[in-house]
């Protein structure tokens, strides 16, 4: 099974993509106008997540130096940076506060973090926004805030690995990837602008070693991390089905009425087997959900994402947004944590994967 899956993964693999692409502009209320420049994809010399089945002697730090000396010979790296970050460290949770005063909600924000999130929190870098509010006036408000932890030894560790390899240019922004995507659907979808809105989308992102479940409305957010990927060394297929199934039940047992998964969207390299998303999407169609389909103006965007090896520029374009200052769930685990305004022109994503590099550039117009 495992040689299976990885020679189907392999067998997909691709020649470095360097160029420009057809730059159509897209015009959102909440994003303005904007264009993807170039996609580049620079492929490692073997996957970082082959270690089991190459030499040893050819380390991470060697396959990540080779592909970042092609980067910085394809793409302008004194542009602002935004990367992604895929640890499984990181926990993603939302809560509905009681009515309060808005002065007094970072209160029951530190004290759900301390309860919440189970580790020491002087070890950890935290962040927290309201994803919706209503108002009840006299100063009252109820809101749906969503909490995020990532540890700061795995921070470390992240942007080390990078700058050991050779990429000198620190980055300005860090984010995880379940924001992004969530900030996907509310940044192109009205839909998940409205505060009223039930209807819920679980989004699957499968990776070789870890599969990524997030489920949101555009105004709450839930993640479960799987700790199996597409090459797991035990029988992938059924493990990552009944766990995803086991997710799914977990959720709808929840009881969330006012969050209630209706679609769905498979993302991530992990499904460039065939076999895999076929049992995915037969599993998610059980439930009764169906594949994600947005608004017509859309399309084109939607296109562009999903010919993409299976969706992988979503979240460094997500992520190149963010650092100009657009989209919902803008956070920086960088230390410091600054978010950023409107102001720069450019910036560029990237996307540190398991198989390559995915660099995106992006120019609001």
């Amino acid at each position: 099974m495992v040689n299976r899956i990885f020679g189907n993964l392999l067998s997909s693999w691709g020649k470095d993509f360097n160029g420009s692409v057809s730059q159509e502009v897209f015009t959102f209320d909440e994003l303005g106008a904007f264009s993807i420049e170039n996609v580049h994809r620079i492929f490692y010399e073997t996957p970082l997540c082959a270690r089991e089945y190459r030499r040893r002697e050819v380390s991470n730090k060697r396959v990540l130096s080779g592909a970042i000396e092609k980067l910085k010979n394809c793409v302008d790296l004194s542009l602002p940076i935004a990367i992604v970050n895929h640890d499984t460290t990181n926990l993603i949770k939302s809560f509905r506060a009681p009515p309060v005063e808005t002065s007094n909600l970072v209160n029951i924000v530190e004290y759900e973090v301390k309860e919440q999130i189970p580790f020491d929190i002087r070890d950890i870098e935290w962040r927290w926004l309201r994803a919706s509010y209503q108002d009840l006036g006299q100063g009252l408000s109820k809101d749906e805030v969503v909490i995020t932890a990532i540890k700061k030894d795995a921070v470390s560790r992240f942007l080390e690995q990078f700058s050991n390899a050779g990429l000198t240019k620190s980055p300005d922004l860090m984010q995880l990837e379940g924001l992004l995507l969530a900030d996907y659907l509310w940044s192109f979808y009205p839909k998940f602008q409205n505060p009223d809105n039930k209807d819920a989308v679980v989004m699957l992102s499968m990776h070789s070693r870890s599969t990524r479940i997030i489920i949101t409305n555009g105004n709450n957010l839930w993640q479960r991390d799987i700790p199996t990927g597409a090459l797991s060394l035990i029988d992938v297929l059924s493990d990552i089905i009944s766990e995803i199934k086991r997710t799914t039940e977990f959720y709808i047992g929840l009881n969330k009425e006012d969050s209630i998964i209706k679609q769905f969207m498979l993302l991530g390299g992990g499904l460039n087997d065939q076999r895999t998303k076929e049992r995915v999407t037969e599993l998610f169609s059980q439930y009764g959900f169906t594949p994600f389909e947005g608004e017509s103006g859309n399309k084109i965007m939607e296109a562009r994402i999903n010919e993409d090896l299976n969706g992988n520029i979503l979240a460094p374009t997500m992520a190149a947004l963010q650092r100009l200052g657009l989209g919902k769930f803008k956070m920086n685990f960088l230390e410091g944590g600054k978010v950023y305004k409107p102001k720069s022109k450019e910036a560029l994503g990237i996307d540190f994967g398991d198989h390559g590099i995915t660099a995106v550039k992006v120019r609001v117009q």
